[in-house]
């Protein structure tokens, strides 16, 4: 048998030369090491305000109203959960047990704004005390996530670009894990129904979709492209699922329970005082942020202007259909342009974007690039404000980073459909 005689690896510097550190590192492991130096910060940011803040007024605020949403429909039935003195009977004791003495004047209500059938699944909260619990569910969620982004990798062809572990350092999966958000179904929705529609099942993927009735305001865009696309049976599908959620949630709330739904909802168009809308991703956020230095007026005309070139831009690469290849980046616009054209979009709502771009093709590495920057690049900036600052200035130079992130993908990506149609028509015969 043959043996190479070139040795894997040199074990000492040859003729002098002094080895130094990170020496060998790829391109991608460069960005590895960043995204190590950010979980280091997030980590260091965390373990400071839990330390000043306690549990469950910030880290953990979002599982906090969901074992206490479970704790009201055991006693008092689903329709009490949008009842926020009954949710204030279920949180309050919580919060005062385990925040901050600081932070105990900063105590208000977080109501739970989701149909009924989703709220089934939180009763599995109450199987543990709140700090094991929130520790659980960080888990279940981090290990599914873990699970997931690799089926999404491994949808397409397996392409070189970070790992799926480099995506805990990004904000969205982050925020998403630590407050113990809800997001997860949405990410799976919204990447199957991508997927299904590439593969050409049009019925699984619009049954796919009806997942994304966890936060309705998500179906703003996707549901008219699919209209103006005629993909009938998409729509059907996702009409029954949506349905069935509906018609589960009446049954389990009744009418007076969707009437108290529907208020709650039409009370985050306004400010409720834990929204906190000025740490969004959206053009509300915009708004807000700029109101004090522009005036009220020319505040609300740039966002109503920049809604409606978001809204139609979301919409526009999806008015033909297209070859399977391309469902995939046209999801990421649409979605991306949801997100900054919804009413309520927070941070952690991106989380599906990062599926997306994971599932793109990166042919020349392009794409890539745009992922490693999404997951390092605004996690550097939070955790430095966060530490150095306070938590308010870096949620929302965070928002403004993802508004700006949520852009720059939908005019990349709208390019790029573009050149895609033009491409697609040359070769046609």
């Amino acid at each position: 048998m043959a043996i190479d005689p070139t040795p894997r690896i040199a074990l000492r510097p040859q003729n002098g030369a002094k080895h130094r550190p990170f020496q060998g590192l790829t391109h991608q492991g460069w960005w590895n090491l960043g995204f190590v130096a950010a979980g280091f910060l997030l980590a260091a940011y965390s373990a400071l305000s839990i330390r000043n803040r306690g549990l469950f007024e910030y880290w953990g605020a979002d599982y906090r109203a969901f074992r206490a949403s479970a704790e009201v429909a055991r006693e008092s039935g689903y329709a009490a959960v949008y009842d926020l003195a009954a949710q204030d009977g279920a949180q309050r004791p919580m919060f005062e047990e385990y925040a901050a003495a600081s932070v105990q004047k900063d105590y208000a209500v977080i109501p739970t704004p989701y149909l009924p059938v989703f709220i089934v699944p939180m009763h599995s909260l109450l199987l543990l005390p709140p700090v094991q619990g929130w520790i659980a569910w960080m888990v279940v969620q981090a290990a599914i996530l873990l699970v997931y982004f690799r089926r999404v990798r491994n949808a397409l062809a397996p392409l070189r670009g970070p790992s799926p572990l480099a995506l805990f350092v990004a904000l969205p999966a982050f925020f998403t894990v630590a407050f113990g958000q809800v997001n997860l179904l949405i990410l799976i929705g919204l990447c199957e129904f991508l997927l299904a529609l590439r593969r050409d099942k049009d019925v699984e993927g619009g049954l796919w979709l009806s997942l994304l009735m966890v936060k309705p305001q998500l179906l703003v865009l996707i549901l008219p492209a699919l209209l103006i696309q005629r993909r009938w049976s998409v729509l059907a599908t996702a009409a029954a699922g949506c349905l069935g959620v509906v018609v589960a949630s009446v049954l389990l709330a009744g009418r007076e329970g969707m009437s108290s739904l529907i208020g709650l909802w039409l009370g985050y168009t306004a400010q409720m005082p834990t929204t906190y809308p000025e740490s969004m991703m959206n053009w509300r956020s915009l708004m807000l942020n700029l109101q004090p230095v522009i005036g009220h007026v020319s505040s609300w005309s740039i966002v109503l202007m920049g809604t409606l070139v978001a809204a139609t831009s979301g919409v526009f690469i999806w008015l033909r259909r297209r070859r399977p290849v391309e469902v995939v980046n046209s999801g990421t616009v649409i979605f991306a342009m949801t997100c900054v054209v919804a009413w309520h979009a927070h941070v952690h709502l991106a989380l599906p974007l990062l599926g997306t771009l994971f599932a793109q093709k990166r042919g020349d590495g392009e794409p890539a690039e745009w992922l490693n920057s999404v997951i390092l690049f605004p996690t550097l900036a939070f955790a430095l404000v966060g530490i150095f600052v306070d938590a308010g200035a870096a949620h929302r130079l965070a928002g403004m980073l993802f508004f700006a992130i949520n852009l720059a993908l939908g005019a990349r990506l709208s390019v790029w459909a573009l050149g895609s149609k033009r491409e697609s028509q040359r070769l046609e015969p």
